[in-house]
């Protein structure tokens, strides 16, 4: 009963303290970010909202937490406003993004004895820091898709990090197999820390075949290396594919058959349906369409019939598949098995191992009978 007792009062705590967890404690701005500069003033204004306590406490962590400070750092009920200062060093020990969080923080009643949860909340200040030197990065690298003869272009953003300016100079190399296709040069400009520069440049298309291209941009701005991203072109054709199918259904009735396209085309297509004719030995034993649907650019999607293989024998029948879509069609002649039912064929199997069983009973029995009668009979030759 005592131990009753005890896990009773530890589950109404655990309960309760769940329940004033679902308090809510939100602060705004969630996010800012700040460019580095040595010795830099930066101040920011905060506001907490909602929260159980009447009093919530304000502290900082993380990256430069230390040249932080505030003009309260005790919050009451009517007065949720507070400003954080940060006077920045003249100097960084990490390049690159600094995360300085602002927390703000229920306070918690000494007095109060047992488990005591409060809530916690927020905001990220990110300080991107120069690296040293020369430094750049590529921000975006993107080749529109398109279908066979079409134009497309090429977005490259190219921001700026480092202490020194740069000469960013970018090229694009386009790959087919591991085939160098094209090389486009981007030209140059120059950039100052945090600079940031879109390229552009348009792809005629009209000697572009449909498939996969890999596409690498490089960026030569003076440093110790190139920046570097990858991205793939995709050239549509209108061509639907069929890539999958049910390969094998049940010899009892209806069955569910499942077709899986994808699209090889850069626009959608409305209306693509199945036509689906089994047969065997040359004779169709049965014919089925599936409903249309809609396929996206580029997607894969499933087209779903039912299949009528009621009494057909059971062994491989021949289905040909034909798709149709914006006026084209694409066919497939694939082998389906007809089985039968898992259940069935665990009858038969259940039959056969007692009819075996049985049979060796009786074998085993007999073999017993006949040894007994030999043993008597050899027993009343010895005795006349």
């Amino acid at each position: 009963m005592k131990k009753r007792g005890l896990f009773f009062i530890f589950l109404m705590i655990i309960m309760l303290n769940c329940f004033s967890v679902s308090a809510y404690l939100g602060m705004t701005p969630a996010k800012i970010r700040l460019d580095f500069e040595a010795g830099k003033k930066y101040f920011a204004n905060f506001r907490a909202m909602g929260g159980r306590s009447e009093e919530l406490e304000v502290y900082a962590t993380g990256d430069f937490s230390e040249y932080v400070r505030f003009d309260r750092v005790n919050l009451t009920k009517d007065h949720r406003s507070f400003t954080a200062y940060i006077d920045l060093p003249e100097e960084a020990s990490k390049p690159g993004p600094n995360v300085l969080y602002i927390k703000v923080r229920e306070k918690v009643n000494e007095s109060r004895r047992g488990i005591v949860t409060r809530l916690e909340v927020g905001a990220k200040i990110i300080i991107k820091v120069p690296y040293p030197g020369k430094y750049a990065l590529i921000k975006t690298f993107e080749i529109r898709d398109v279908n066979e003869g079409e134009p497309t272009d090429i977005q490259l953003g190219v921001i700026s990090l480092g202490y020194e300016d740069i000469y960013a100079i970018p090229e694009v190399l386009v790959y087919s197999d591991d085939e160098l296709v094209d090389t486009f040069n981007l030209g140059g400009v120059h950039m100052k820390t945090n600079d940031e520069h879109l390229f552009t440049r348009e792809i005629g298309g009209c000697y572009y075949k449909s498939g996969f291209y890999n596409s690498t941009a490089l960026v030569d701005f003076g440093g110790k290396f190139k920046a570097n991203r990858s991205t793939y072109l995709r050239v549509g054709t209108l061509h639907v594919d069929i890539i999958d199918w049910t390969k094998k259904v049940n010899n009892t009735g209806i069955n569910k058959f499942f077709v899986e396209v994808e699209s090889k085309w850069n626009n959608d297509l409305d209306n693509i349906y199945a036509e689906v004719n089994v047969s065997k030995d040359g004779n169709q034993v049965d014919f089925f369409k599936t409903p249309s649907i809609q396929l996206g650019r580029w997607k894969k999607e499933i087209l779903e019939g039912f299949f009528n293989s009621d009494g057909l024998d059971v062994g491989y029948y021949k289905a040909n598949i034909t798709i149709f879509y914006n006026g084209e069609s694409n066919s497939k002649i694939v082998d389906v098995e007809i089985v039968k039912p898992e259940g069935e064929l665990f009858t038969v199997v259940i039959i056969t191992t007692v009819v075996v069983l049985s049979l060796i009973a009786i074998i085993a029995i007999t073999a017993f009978v006949v040894y007994i009668l030999m043993k008597r009979s050899i027993k009343k030759s010895k005795k006349t």
